[in-house]
Formats: structure tokens, sequence, C-alpha cells
């Protein structure tokens, strides 16, 4: 999809759609961008593993190799289960994305929400996009594509560290 930078007020909207692949590439880039994001999912394959195994256990009154196999496993799976999960409900819809002093705000369809910068932990440029870090591990990921002027991802680039920096 076409889009551009568009400014308006102190303010750059950008509108794209995401395809699948992108959204993977964007949880992954977030896996390893961000150590909370990490330590958690982390946490939370660690807790089904070991509530799991302790169910295992407290009804067959016995722990086993078998059952901490088990656990291993639980875990593992729920590491492998959030990618797919995140490529199938991932939102492809057209999203317009508007970067202002008070922070990010983005629809897709009816559905809009505005994070302020404060709730905003990073943002990452890699050669093929932009990555919106939020504190809660969600993203905002925005491609290249997004941006069709020479110099459009520079310019966003900008004005989103500047918001972040709260020089808005």
């Amino acid at each position: 999809m076409d889009s551009s930078v568009v400014v308006e007020d102190a303010s750059l909207t950008v509108e794209y759609a995401l395809t699948r692949g992108e959204i993977l590439k964007s949880f992954v880039h977030s896996i390893v961008s961000s150590p909370k994001l990490r330590l958690t999912m982390l946490a939370y394959a660690l807790a089904i593993g070991i509530v799991l195994s302790l169910f295992q256990a407290m009804v067959s009154q016995s722990f086993s190799s078998r059952i901490l196999t088990g656990a291993v496993l639980w875990a593992v799976g729920f590491l492998l289960f959030v990618p797919l999960w995140i490529f199938f409900r991932g939102k492809t819809s057209k999203r317009t994305l508007k970067v202002s002093k008070d922070g990010i705000s983005t629809q897709i369809g009816r559905i809009s929400g505005t994070v302020p910068w404060s709730k905003v932990s990073g943002i990452s440029s890699a050669p093929e996009f932009l990555l919106i870090l939020r504190n809660n591990g969600n993203a905002f990921f925005v491609p290249n594509r997004a941006f069709d002027a020479a110099g459009g991802k520079d310019q966003f680039l900008t004005h989103c560290q500047k918001g972040l920096k709260g020089l808005g």
C-alpha cells in the first residue's frame, strides 16, 4: 500500500497495512531488542511448566523425570505457540499511525487508541522498518514502504525520538 508521511500541526501521520510475515518479523525483532519482553515470555513459559508439573505431581503423588519432561515440553510449546498466535491474530488491515507531542495515536478500522510517550520504552530503526516499543511488550512495526518520500523514515524517527525525550 502506498503511503507517505503527512505533516500536520507538529504531528506526523503514516498509513500502511502489514503482511503476516511482517507481523512475525516484528515479533522476533521485539524479542531480540527487548529484554523485558524476553524475560516476560520466559517467565510465562516457566510458570506454565511449573504449574502443570506441580499439578501432575499432586495428582500422581510423586515427581518423576516424566513429569519434568512434560513441564519442559509445555514451556517450549508455549514459546512456539505465541509466535503462531501472533502470526494468525495480527492485524493486517490498514493502520493510521500519528505521532505528536502527546504520544502515538493509532487507528485500524473502527478501533483506535492513544499511547502517551510515557508508555513508550524505545524506538528501534532497522534497515527494513521502524519499531516503536511499548512498556507493556507490544510494539508498533512501521515498514519502510509506509514512507514513500525520501527521508520520510528519518523524519518520522526524529519526530518519535523528540516525543520520547519530551521535546514534542
